[in-house]
């Protein structure tokens, strides 16, 4: 038994059971049930692929119900049994969610808030700390670094995100600081009847340069 969770189903199975099932990557799913329904069909063997839909089409008694699995058995004689089960859809989708993420970074010393005030201490040509000062030696300071990642549900494909990676958007929930958060990843996935967009910002404690960076 071979198990696929894409649209696209082969025509040649690798034995003569084959199975399609509408799960996620770890056999879990988000599709919010209320009720499943299941079909036979039995044809000839080398018209299985034509008699099975593709993963998430609609049933034709009730479009509200998709197809989650497509099971393809192989008879004697040359046919095939088909075994189809649509899911009810989901009647609502999950409310948005965010994570945060906090780490730390290794940034050059020039980069410091408060290395304008160290000018004294600073040697220009060697773009380094003068031999009598306490901070003689330091090339680099560690600092905090926050992500936060908004991942948004649909019922059906939203629009792709990656035009927006560069760009300021405030996210929402507890992150409404303007001008403060630069996308910079997206990604679009579906899940069973259910579509998820995930972007993730990267926090800075002082807004963003406008003439830099554009809203999305």
């Amino acid at each position: 038994m071979h198990t696929y969770g894409d649209t696209n189903l082969p025509t040649q199975p690798t034995n003569n059971k084959v199975t399609y099932s509408a799960s996620t990557g770890n056999g879990t799913s988000n599709f919010s049930t209320s009720g499943s329904v299941t079909e036979e069909i039995t044809c000839a063997w080398t018209d299985r692929a034509t008699n099975t839909p593709a993963l998430f089409a609609a049933w034709a008694t009730d479009a509200t119900y998709l197809l989650t699995e497509a099971i393809q058995e192989q008879l004697p004689l040359g046919l095939c049994k088909i075994t189809l089960t649509y899911t009810a859809a989901a009647t609502s989708v999950p409310a948005t969610s965010y994570s945060e993420q906090t780490s730390q970074v290794e940034e050059p010393i020039q980069t410091h808030p408060s290395f304008s005030s160290w000018a004294a201490d600073w040697d220009d040509t060697a773009q380094a700390f003068i031999p009598s000062s306490t901070k003689y030696g330091i090339t680099s300071y560690v600092k905090g670094t926050t992500t936060v990642t908004k991942t948004e549900y649909y019922n059906s494909r939203p629009s792709k995100g990656f035009a927006n990676v560069g760009k300021l958007q405030t996210p929402g929930g507890d992150y409404t600081e303007s001008g403060q958060y630069l996308i910079i990843g997206c990604s679009r996935s579906q899940q069973a009847a259910l579509w998820l967009l995930t972007t993730v910002y990267q926090y800075s404690a002082v807004a963003y340069n406008t003439d830099i960076y554009s809203a999305a």
